[in-house]
């Protein structure tokens, strides 16, 4: 690993476990066993090193899923690739879950414009697939941001709670469903489901 991959690698722990803002570009150097100069000389600032990692784990969100969503023929299954193409996105890159998270939490105070443009590739695929979906009587296709929205913070919220579901079988209740055994492909699917069911009209 060359030292500007090692700085993106420990840059990713740190901005997950600690925001940006919290940061501390002496002790990135550190976990990166580099001096801050050749941090700057890699990347010039914090803020683009956060712009760099940030924008390639979401352009390859962005990437997958649309090309994931574009081999079936029918709506539903559309939807489904997509939303398992971002779980799959975010199992592997877990420090995007994390930074993803902060910035909804904090309104994207940190949030570059190049992620917000690899994030609105998403939305605009989404919205396609949407209305290919959606029977005509209904028009929640008309606000895609908000079924998108439950698509993030459902993967995302899985993924991150894991230890703490885990704990809730094991120290409070072994009855408890907890949602322990299945999978983020599971979940995707149930997701998809759920969501396609709604937009044709169904009752699931």
């Amino acid at each position: 690993m060359t030292k500007k991959e090692l700085i993106l690698h420990e840059a990713k722990k740190m901005f997950a476990e600690k925001g940006y803002a919290a940061t501390i570009m002496n002790d990135l150097a550190k976990e990166a066993n580099v001096n801050k100069a050749t941090i700057y000389y890699h990347y010039i600032d914090k803020a683009t090193l956060y712009e760099t990692l940030f924008v390639e784990g979401v352009k390859k969100i962005a990437d997958e899923t649309i090309e994931k969503s574009s081999h079936p023929k029918e709506p539903h299954k559309k939807l489904a690739e997509y939303i398992k193409a971002y779980a799959m996105r975010l199992k592997k890159c877990r420090y995007l879950t994390s930074i993803l998270l902060r910035e909804l939490a904090s309104g994207g105070d940190s949030m570059p414009k190049t992620v917000l443009e690899q994030l609105f590739r998403t939305t605009k695929r989404l919205t396609n697939i949407i209305e290919e979906c959606t029977h005509k009587s209904h028009t929640i296709c008309q606000e895609p941001m908000l079924i998108q929205l439950l698509i993030v913070s459902t993967l995302s919220t899985f993924i991150t709670t894991e230890p703490i579901r885990k704990r809730v079988k094991e120290e409070i209740d072994f009855t408890a469903n907890t949602l322990p055994s299945l999978s983020i492909e599971e979940v995707a699917n149930k997701l998809a489901f759920m969501i396609t069911k709604n937009l044709q009209g169904e009752k699931i």
